[in-house]
């Protein structure tokens, strides 16, 4: 399945797949968010949604039943605010901060590794992939959010120690699973 917007640099590419995630970053325009919301109202395997995509969907429509969000603090009044402040039963919020949040239904986790360089245009990308990944290889929402938070904070911390300041490709290099 190949599926753009409108020329509107909104591409997400499905083949085969066990598990997709969606970080469109232009998700603001009209036709954008339509087609992530309609795209992810489709999808019956787990998925990631990240970024922009945040904006355009309706968790309580969508077929998948193993959702992860990974919004940061302004993402995640927009999530609630769709919602209506409650947060789907199959749906895991990984809130990406100084301190990550997870949180499904009345229970919250707190991830506490990684650092301050962390906060560079990227990292949540790398996030958002990490728990796709951890998704497609069968693991609970839930557990794919605590790994991913923990992995990506740790490959923080060894970048840092290694070489101060980095950006998000850097972190790459650090990232042991």
């Amino acid at each position: 399945m190949f599926a753009s917007a409108n020329k509107a640099h909104a591409t997400i590419i499905v083949v085969n797949y066990s598990a997709a995630s969606s970080a469109v970053h232009t998700a603001a325009k009209p036709q954008q968010k339509v087609f992530v919301r309609e795209l992810l109202k489709k999808l019956d395997k787990p998925v990631v949604i990240d970024a922009d995509a945040l904006h355009a969907t309706f968790l309580d429509k969508m077929k998948s039943q193993r959702v992860i969000c990974t919004p940061h603090r302004k993402e995640y009044e927009i999530v609630m605010k769709n919602v209506k402040g409650k947060i789907p039963e199959h749906v895991v919020i990984l809130k990406k901060g100084s301190v990550d949040s997870i949180v499904v239904g009345d229970k919250v986790f707190e991830n506490r590794t990684g650092v301050p360089e962390m906060a560079v245009a990227g990292t949540g990308d790398v996030l958002a992939g990490l728990a796709a990944g951890f998704l497609a290889q069968h693991l609970t929402p839930l557990h794919s959010a605590i790994n991913a938070a923990y992995v990506n904070g740790k490959a923080g911390e060894r970048a840092r120690k290694k070489q101060g300041n980095f950006s998000a490709e850097e972190l790459l290099d650090f990232l042991v699973v």
